[in-house]
């Protein structure tokens, strides 16, 4: 829709014969804008979205600001705004056009660089954290990262208010969510191989200590202990989180291990070692609650389980060994519920995780975004 603004100058008329502007003093100005964005005009105080045509004296100024939306940017301005400043002002001097273009800052599919990334979270206030060589958080709307710090990890993930929790060998850290100032820092006695917070921002990590799978839990303020259990011989690499409760799959004495734990009152969900396998590498959590772990036994098979008891529900045979809650991700990308292949990867992903709206995958040196079944 084309809008129309009309400026008429205030004329005193002094002496008979004396005559304000005329129609051949006026000047038509245009502005038109594309894409996700608006074009604030002064001295109008008017927000231009689409296009707008306003009818100027002679000589008069209009002062433009460009203001993308949210994930977007200005790209560049027609004539006489060459540059992609974001501020132009132009002159009524004849009739004119001028556009203003703006682009999504993160088009899809969203790929940044992103060496060597090895774990990611993300968190609902649009952030997602990488970690490897070193650790960064991005912003998920523009694709443009908020901040990096030289620190090496091997597990990451958020706290509810938006901290990083890190871990690498034995060592653990919370980074504030702002800028990645450590908080606090501790060295404990377990390897830690993965970490995961709750609802109630109750922070966990599992691994292995003097070859015994390992699971304890941390205070947020300050890092120190609060529990611990050893499940028994064997390591526990992964975990997941439902709001109340923690997931962990591993080996115990030669056999796949998948256990529950209740976050709150520590009790078991379940714990299970599974007959003829040898490990569990990856777990996750399903929309419908059923928990999902990925069982190598002659063959690799994706396993989903009742939560209440552990009864396994289905077993299928699979090449891919990542889950990122409830996508399976290898060469390609499927959402497990519906069985729906989600992407295609030029290479096998190395680390991913999911929001409400996408998964995030390192793959090679990048991070690809795909979007999520509706």
């Amino acid at each position: 829709m084309t809008r129309r603004f009309t400026v008429w100058p205030l004329v005193i008329v002094a002496a008979a014969g004396c005559g304000g502007s005329s129609d051949a003093d006026r000047n038509q100005v245009t502005l038109r804008v594309e894409g996700p964005g608006a074009v604030h005009v002064d001295p109008d105080g008017f927000n231009c979205d689409s296009e707008c045509v306003f009818d100027r004296p002679d000589g008069a100024r209009l002062f433009l600001t460009a203001l993308p939306d949210r994930g977007a940017r200005l790209t560049s301005w027609s004539s006489p705004c060459s540059t992609a400043d974001p501020r132009c002002t132009i002159r009524s001097d004849g009739a004119s056009t001028i556009t203003a273009i703006f682009a999504p800052s993160c088009p899809e599919p969203w790929s940044v660089d992103a060496s060597d990334v090895v774990d990611m979270a993300t968190h609902p206030g649009g952030w997602l954290v990488t970690t490897g060589s070193q650790t960064s958080v991005w912003d998920t709307v523009s694709c443009e990262p908020l901040w990096r710090v030289d620190r090496t990890g091997t597990a990451v993930t958020f706290d509810t208010h938006g901290n990083v929790f890190i871990a690498e060998g034995n060592t653990i850290a919370l980074l504030a969510g702002p800028n990645g100032f450590p908080l606090w820092e501790r060295t404990v006695e377990p390897e830690i191989l993965d970490v995961g917070v709750d609802a109630d921002n109750r922070f966990a990590a599992v691994g292995q200590r003097g070859g015994m799978g390992w699971l304890g839990s941390f205070d947020g303020l300050d890092g120190s202990s609060e529990w611990e259990r050893e499940p028994g011989p064997g390591t526990i690499p992964a975990m997941a989180t439902d709001g109340d409760s923690f997931w962990v799959a591993g080996t115990w004495e030669g056999l796949a291990l998948v256990a529950g734990y209740r976050t709150e009152t520590r009790a078991d969900r379940f714990q299970l070692t599974i007959d003829s396998t040898t490990a569990a590498s990856s777990i996750g959590v399903l929309p419908n609650g059923e928990i999902a772990a990925i069982v190598h036994a002659e063959t690799t098979q994706l396993r989903r389980f009742d939560p209440e008891d552990g009864s396994q529900l289905s077993a299928t045979d699979t090449v891919d060994d990542t889950l990122a809650g409830p996508f399976l991700v290898g060469t390609s990308v499927v959402y497990i519920p519906t069985g729906q292949t989600v992407g295609e990867l030029a290479h096998r992903a190395t680390a991913a995780a999911h929001s409400e709206s996408h998964v995030y995958l390192a793959v090679g040196d990048r991070i690809q975004r795909l979007p999520a079944p509706e």
